[in-house]
């Protein structure tokens, strides 16, 4: 960077670099204390062997960076000299401000690289954008740029851009060493801790799902599909009822209460039920997350007549509403019936008509859009992707300092190179660090337990208290009650230690089971033993 004719120009690299990258340097630290204990090493001993040694281990490129859950933080070193004879450090006390921003870089199969960072705008969104050469190089904050001048005339350059807002790229402070490890190592050394993990989320518009149609479709019941015959349905009574989810195939031989039912009614009946499941729980026509794509599903499915047991007829869609509400609501005050009530069942459909193609088509259309919606509320309720949720995604840092000018100029911005390609290890990977130890107590021992003392105390409501003030082979069994009489509540207080204990043998006993699948053991669960005095 090229500044006035009695200033000297500055430098920004990695502080003691391997060789590999004159960027900045990332240094991995495990201490609890960690920044302490970093400068106590570099102050210590040889600051170059400090730093291969802490090196992020990587078999190939890129390196690969844990994250603060692994007990693992990242930090970025650089170092700044004028670039004049002998290279003296930079005087820290022109350092206006330094920091680092974390850049996505894509490589494309002739090994183009496209750089991308993380930028947002006075309007709050959010995402990875494209940046040209000269992007890469301005300053992460659109007040410190310089001024475009598209005309002649300042006040209007300003109020144009303030018509269309440069976009702020998400940055992170540096700050320099302490002045006594400056003096020590003769140096002006910048350190920041390394961002590798973000709650942000983009505010662009979420991708739409891709998806094979064909294999979507598959996935639907088989109502909703083209179909060439009239499937005839047989419920017991010929009512739908909170107890028709387990309806069976065929009624017994020795029911005479009823007409008895086939075994293709009862069948159809199953798949009704599965209809109405896929209609509530997957696309949420009872409580949707947009009105208007429900309202569209609806309607399409009102283009067909059911015809009722005991006479009388219903539209599809209105239909599938009341009888998803009797199956899975539980609140009286369901918007879904004319009344405001929730009956406890109506009458079944004797059979559902079969779908040409392009009925079955537009249904999927709107069943399509739906479940979009249902998508968009549950999965990127904020946006699209979070900042650093990309599998494999490869990341560099690039750190800057604003250096003071004289003569009351702005400072001007020095960039260090792009630092070494990274990506970020999962929440979920085995870190380095061995895993904390919980000491639990021993149960038998008639001391601790003498001793023990809740640790934690729930305010249980009279509904949940009588529920559970049950005979337990009840709720084990299914037979439980709800909740309901006397409106006494509790207080009920629990030991964690116990509770813990209670959780490990829990836990044990499933993984057991559940080892005869998955065989899992050997890595879910590692005991050594310990010997210990009697």
């Amino acid at each position: 960077m090229v500044g006035a004719a009695h200033e000297h120009d500055v430098a920004l690299h990695g502080a003691w670099g391997t060789g590999r990258n004159p960027g900045a340097v990332i240094v991995e630290c495990r201490d609890e204390d960690f920044l302490p204990a970093l400068f106590a090493k570099l102050a210590q001993g040889d600051p170059a062997r400090v730093v291969v040694e802490r090196r992020p281990k990587a078999g190939v490129a890129p390196l690969r960076l844990f994250q603060p859950v692994h007990r693992v933080f990242n930090v970025v070193l650089a170092e700044a000299h004028c670039e004049t004879f002998g290279e003296p450090r930079l005087d820290p006390a022109k350092i206006e401000s330094a920091g680092m921003v974390v850049r996505r870089v894509s490589v494309d199969k002739k090994g183009r690289r496209t750089h991308e960072g993380w930028l947002a705008t006075s309007h709050g969104a959010a995402a990875w954008q494209p940046l040209t050469a000269a992007e890469q190089k301005r300053d992460p904050d659109p007040a410190r740029r310089a001024l475009l001048r598209l005309t002649n005339n300042p006040e209007l350059d300003a109020e144009e851009l303030r018509l269309q807002p440069e976009p702020a790229e998400h940055f992170a402070s540096m700050f320099p060493a302490p002045p006594a490890l400056t003096v020590k190592l003769g140096r002006t050394l910048l350190h920041g801790v390394l961002p590798v993990t973000s709650s942000a989320r983009s505010g662009a518009d979420p991708e739409p799902a891709e998806f094979d149609r064909t294999q979507w479709v598959s996935h639907l019941c088989r109502f909703l599909r083209a179909g060439t015959n009239v499937a005839p349905i047989g419920f017991p009574g010929g009512k739908i009822t909170a107890a028709s989810m387990d309806v069976p195939l065929a009624m017994p031989d020795d029911d005479t209460s009823t007409p008895p039912i086939s075994p293709l009614e009862g069948l159809n009946a199953a798949r009704f039920v599965l209809l109405l499941r896929q209609l509530v729980q997957e696309f949420r026509i009872l409580r949707p997350p947009e009105v208007n794509a429900a309202g569209a599903v609806i309607a399409e499915l009102n283009k067909i007549t059911l015809t009722l047991s005991g006479g009388g007829t219903a539209k599809a869609g209105n239909y599938a509403r009341k009888a998803g509400a009797v199956l899975f609501e539980d609140d009286a005050g369901a918007p879904y019936f004319d009344d405001g009530s929730l009956p406890f069942e109506i009458a079944a459909p004797t059979g559902w008509p079969a779908l040409d193609e392009k009925a079955a088509g537009s249904l999927v259309d709107a069943l399509i859009v739906l479940s979009n919606k249902v998508r968009e509320a549950i999965v990127a309720p904020a946006g699209s992707h979070g900042r650093f949720d990309e599998p494999g995604a490869h990341y560099y840092v690039r750190a800057f300092v604003r250096v003071k000018c004289a003569d009351g100029c702005p400072p001007r911005i020095v960039w260090s190179e792009p630092g070494e390609d990274f990506e970020i290890a999962e929440w979920f990977a085995s870190g380095p660090q061995p895993p904390p130890v919980v000491v639990l107590p021993d149960p038998f021992d008639k001391n601790f337990l003498k001793a023990a003392k809740p640790g934690v105390t729930f305010s249980i409501p009279p509904s949940l208290a009588n529920f559970l003030n049950q005979d337990p082979k009840k709720i084990l069994s299914g037979g439980a009650t709800k909740g309901g009489g006397i409106g006494i509540g509790f207080l009920c207080g629990f030991s964690i230690p116990i509770i813990t204990i209670c959780a490990i043998i829990v836990l044990s006993i499933i993984l057991s089971l559940l080892n005869f699948i998955f065989h899992w053991i050997p890595f879910v669960k590692v005991c050594i033993p310990i010997p210990k005095p009697r």
